[in-house]
């Protein structure tokens, strides 16, 4: 099943952004979607760098051009290159430049690496999440490690409709790459509140337990469409306490291995703070893997 028709992937010649345009050909290819490399320089730089090298802007473009060909030969030998491949280097602000780049070719996703050039302290505290913020398109931030497959999934679940979009991402990817998926729904128990009581005194002795078995049901009820296309993978479902949304993720991706997070940037409880605000970014930060965000239908940005 084809998921994507165009892909984005951002190249500043960084050792971050090798991986992304590894994975950004890899997911190209599979889905038979268009793969688009896009280098931006920054307009200063560009000024600084042209007049004490003695050449013109539209040299050094050209120069930057050849770099990013060179750069797209050696990492994408052979058949790792999609059929459907453009090159591009523009001259503007990161962020404005990629989003004019998703209008333009209809992306259904950017790919950049975790942590890159772009900016002046590089990495997610900059572009990567003004993209995870604005870009209207699934974004997917790729580990400094990750050059091959991913072998094991999270798809992040809080029974929002971003989540089923996050879910189905997740079975897809997962099924193509033949990788564990692993379910997650992270909740704060209500017993944790200082001023919690249980709704009924007859309820008061099992409460936790009767809480835990209809959030699993409601959890397993909500996977049932997804059964039959995760048969013959490595698939389990968990529900983990933990008062940090965000925390509770990292910490469950770093102690199940995973390579990718896969979340919905909206939602109905805090999870949508994961990646929307100070909580968000210092997540992105931590994480040690992959993380591929997920927007919510009729999703709109600025570029302010």
């Amino acid at each position: 099943m084809k998921m994507l028709r165009a892909v984005v992937v951002g190249v500043d010649f960084s050792k971050g952004a090798e991986p992304a345009l590894i994975q950004a050909a890899r997911l190209a290819r599979w889905n038979e979607a268009s793969l688009h490399v896009l280098n931006v320089l920054d307009p200063l730089v560009v000024t600084s760098v042209a007049e004490s090298m003695r050449v013109s802007k539209e040299d050094l473009r050209s120069q930057t051009i050849k770099r990013l060909e060179e750069t797209v030969h050696t990492l994408l030998p052979g058949d790792k290159a999609p059929e459907d491949i453009a090159l591009e280097v523009r001259i503007g602000t990161p962020i404005r430049e990629f989003l004019d780049k998703v209008r333009e070719v209809g992306a259904d996703m950017v790919v950049m690496g975790t942590y890159g050039s772009y900016g002046s302290g590089g990495g997610t505290g900059t572009l990567a999440t003004k993209c995870v913020r604005k870009i209207p398109a699934r974004v997917m931030l790729v580990g400094p490690n990750q050059v091959g497959p991913f072998k094991t999934i999270v798809a992040c679940i809080d029974f929002s409709e971003t989540s089923n979009l996050a879910v189905e991402q997740a079975v897809h990817i997962a099924a193509s790459e033949k990788a564990r998926l692993r379910f997650l729904h992270v909740f704060y128990g209500p017993w944790h509140h200082l001023h919690y009581r249980a709704p009924t005194p007859e309820a008061e002795p099992n409460f936790k337990e009767q809480y835990m078995a209809l959030t699993q049901t409601r959890l397993d009820q909500y996977l049932d469409p997804y059964r039959e296309r995760t048969e013959g993978l490595d698939v389990r479902s968990t529900l983990l306490d933990n008062q940090n949304y965000g925390e509770g993720i990292r910490r469950y991706a770093r102690e199940e291995g995973a390579d990718l997070v896969v979340l919905g940037t909206r939602g109905k409880t805090n999870l949508r703070y994961v990646l929307l605000g100070s909580t968000a970014e210092r997540v992105v930060r931590n994480i040690h893997c992959s993380v591929l965000a997920i927007k919510p239908k009729g999703f709109s940005f600025t570029a302010s």
